[in-house]
């Protein structure tokens, strides 16, 4: 019984700091939790994403070459090649508020029955209706977006 009423009276000195060293534990972990659950999310999230738009284990980016028919039957004679797909870019450099790219960037020429890609709004909302891309007009990732802060006609 004394051992129990030292720990209750010791508590009771510090309870403060206990409360403190429980708090800052809660949060670390949440913390913690919180992070992995969002990498692997996002990790599954654009797996799914690649697996749905038909992307392969490996991805090649090539610009003007002449040999591009022979490249594709090579890549196609390798034994666990299950296919190659061509897919048109276009290679263009770009500034963005006076930030110049340090390469050039790739734009894909759209065509909506020939890829399902998935248009966002300016709150990153899927939009659900079918999108015209006219002549002239480009549309960007969210990531570009995020990070150079433009708008329409930037």
């Amino acid at each position: 019984m004394k051992f129990i009423l030292l720990f209750k009276k010791g508590f009771m000195k510090h309870k403060g700091s206990f409360l403190g060293i429980f708090i800052l534990f809660f949060v670390i972990s949440l913390s913690l939790v919180t992070t992995l659950h969002i990498s692997i999310n996002s990790s599954q999230y654009v797996s799914m994403e690649m697996e749905r738009l038909g992307y392969g284990d490996m991805t090649l980016w090539m610009q003007q070459n002449n040999e591009l028919d022979r490249i594709t039957q090579d890549l196609k004679d390798i034994e666990n090649v299950e296919d190659v797909k061509i897919q048109p870019l276009i290679y263009a450099g770009y500034a963005i508020h006076n930030s110049h790219s340090d390469n050039e960037g790739q734009i894909i020429p759209y065509h909506q029955k020939d890829y399902d890609y998935r248009f966002l709004d300016k709150q990153f909302q899927y939009i659900s209706h079918q999108v015209q891309i006219n002549d002239g007009e480009i549309y960007v990732s969210p990531a570009l977006l995020s990070s150079y802060q433009f708008q329409i006609g930037d």
